[in-house]
């Protein structure tokens, strides 16, 4: 149970006279007494109730960004404390709300934002396929928001979940994601790369080309929330003192730029965790210069390195790819010319020091996505090539 104290102090008014001396005094000491003490229990608090929503829902694509519904709930309150209330509903495949996906906060009762199209990514980010029925958890947490420090360490409440079954549609994913623009792209967020949360959560990953000028950038980068400069979506820096670049990074909302990864390497795949706006970590999980395709698969690809190929990287797709004459044989792709960190596989899957993979002779484009750690892949395409 949480117990707090909020005092509202009264100003007394300067007794004018002298007649009225002993009265200011009695007045005095009845306003001392009647410093009210507002006790905050967590025993006295309410939690807001979320209404049901519709039992199912088919989603079509022609409605993607309109309201997947009208979430509604009452008021929370907080006992004898009068506080601020903001509002946040969560979705979640599951009801013990293991990964909950959070969406845009309010201070009414009710939100209609969550579109068509953040709760068809939602289940097909999970794996789920198009036009399976799936079920679907909802709840509304309320936050205690005011001017006082003590309103941080008051805990959120909770409504009971709602549920309902929902059908998805086809398409290609959109996933949540945070800019990342500094020296390397003119600091600007039309040209800005990206780093995406690839199950909707606080996660967010990603490779970022910082071009091959990276041994003279000098002024660093930044992470975004929005295509802005408002704290408000989040502009991440540094925080004071020294900067590591091996080890996670706690960041700070309108912090300054991040040094540490300049001049070093070109590519870095990096983890960013939104833990909350006011302080998230940004870590580096790998860094490399290139990425190569070596085997025994045609005379572009020989002998296990004496001739291998570089691939490109394609900021708008943030996918590595290049044009490749095989001859039948396997591969594999390394970084910097080195075993250190390789990878194989089969069937589009990679994996660290994975088997060989075979390829029939032929014109391919090779792809590669190194974007999400828990999910690199590799594709064969024979009708890109030469594009």
């Amino acid at each position: 149970m949480q117990v707090i104290n909020f005092k509202r102090l009264n100003r007394m008014k300067n007794i004018k006279y002298f007649l009225f001396l002993m009265l200011g005094v009695l007045v005095m000491s009845s306003c001392s007494d009647d410093k009210d003490t507002a006790v905050f229990n967590s025993a006295n608090t309410v939690a807001p109730t979320l209404q049901a929503i519709n039992s199912s829902y088919v989603l079509e694509m022609a409605n993607a960004d309109k309201s997947f519904a009208t979430f509604t709930y009452s008021a929370a309150s907080w006992g004898d404390v009068a506080l601020g209330t903001k509002y946040q509903v969560e979705a979640s495949l599951t009801q013990d709300f293991a990964s909950p996906v959070q969406f845009d906060a309010s201070t009414g009762n009710s939100i209609s934002s969550v579109t068509v199209a953040k709760i068809n990514n939602i289940i097909l980010n999970a794996g789920i396929n198009p036009g399976t029925a799936t079920k679907m958890f909802f709840r509304v947490k309320a936050y205690a928001t005011g001017e006082s420090a003590n309103v941080s360490s008051i805990s959120a409440l909770t409504s009971a979940v709602v549920s309902t079954t929902v059908t998805p549609y086809s398409t290609k994913i959109e996933y949540p994601k945070v800019w990342v623009l500094g020296d390397y792209n003119g600091w600007s967020h039309d040209k800005a790369q990206f780093l995406f949360s690839y199950n909707s959560n606080t996660v967010y990953t990603g490779v970022i080309d910082f071009s091959e000028k990276y041994a003279a950038l000098q002024w660093g980068f930044k992470i975004t929330g929005a295509a802005s400069w408002d704290n408000a979506t989040g502009n991440w820096g540094a925080t004071d003192g020294t900067q590591v670049a091996d080890a996670a990074m706690t960041l700070a909302n309108n912090g300054a730029n991040i040094t540490a990864y300049q001049g070093t390497k070109r590519f870095y795949r990096f983890t960013f965790t939104k833990v909350s706006m006011d302080a998230p970590t940004l870590a580096k999980d790998i860094a490399f210069n290139t990425i190569t395709i070596v085997g025994e698969a045609g005379s572009q690809v020989s002998g296990w390195g004496t001739k291998e190929v570089v691939l490109n990287f394609d900021t708008t797709t943030q996918l590595f790819y290049a044009d490749v004459t095989f001859g039948s044989g396997e591969f594999k792709f390394r970084l910097d010319k080195d075993w250190a960190t390789n990878w194989g596989g089969a069937e589009g899957v990679l994996k660290a020091g994975g088997d060989n993979i075979k390829v029939t002779a032929g014109n391919y484009r090779v792809y590669v996505d190194l974007n999400n750690p828990d999910k690199m892949t590799y594709e064969l395409n024979t009708k890109d090539y030469g594009k």
